[in-house]
């Protein structure tokens, strides 16, 4: 399968890198406090597959290589308050609480430590043809600019590869 109609959204502040960096003067110096980065992919299935495929998390490792691992901490569906492990390429785990839940439409979690709050939304929109989905992260903090800058290109290449495998896996699913 190819990515039939596949785009990304950056908004930036400055032309600093690809990321949206918002800079605020404090005290003499510049500091980047946010970072935001997306992507957007149409899926020719209907939302109700997708958000399935979305919430089967431990499933996730079939369909991205943007994720080794996912086990929920406690044994119960997602709902806002749930805690994740995951586990991606060259990190080490985290745990990710899910910070919002919409059923059958979106959901996100968040992630702190070490002068960053990470958070990452996933997105559908219901359309003629099937489901966009829309996934997001967001970075803000104290170490968000140094984050962004130092694994810019890695949180790209991670959602990316998150959109892209999302969408076969999906449309796959209607073949099956």
């Amino acid at each position: 399968l190819s990515l039939r109609s596949h785009s990304s959204t950056l908004r930036t502040a400055a032309p600093i890198s690809a990321l949206t960096l918002n800079v605020r003067a404090m005290k003499n110096c510049a500091t980047i406090h946010t970072m935001e980065y997306e992507t957007s992919v149409e899926i020719q299935a209907h939302p109700e597959l997708v958000w399935r495929v979305l919430m089967d998390i431990v499933a996730w490792p079939k369909w991205t290589d943007s994720v080794t691992w996912l086990a929920r901490v406690e044994d119960k569906p997602l709902a806002e308050g749930s805690e994740v492990q995951i586990k991606q390429p060259k990190l080490k785990a985290a745990v990710w609480t899910v910070s919002a839940l919409v059923p059958a439409r979106s959901f996100s979690w968040t992630n702190s430590g070490a002068g960053v709050t990470t958070e990452v939304d996933h997105e559908l929109v219901p359309t003629a043809s099937g489901t966009t989905v829309t996934l997001r992260v967001r970075q803000s903090g104290a170490l968000a600019g140094i984050s962004g800058f130092i694994g810019g290109s890695a949180t790209r290449r991670s959602i990316e590869e998150q959109a892209a495998g999302l969408l076969a896996h999906c449309e796959s699913e209607l073949t099956i």
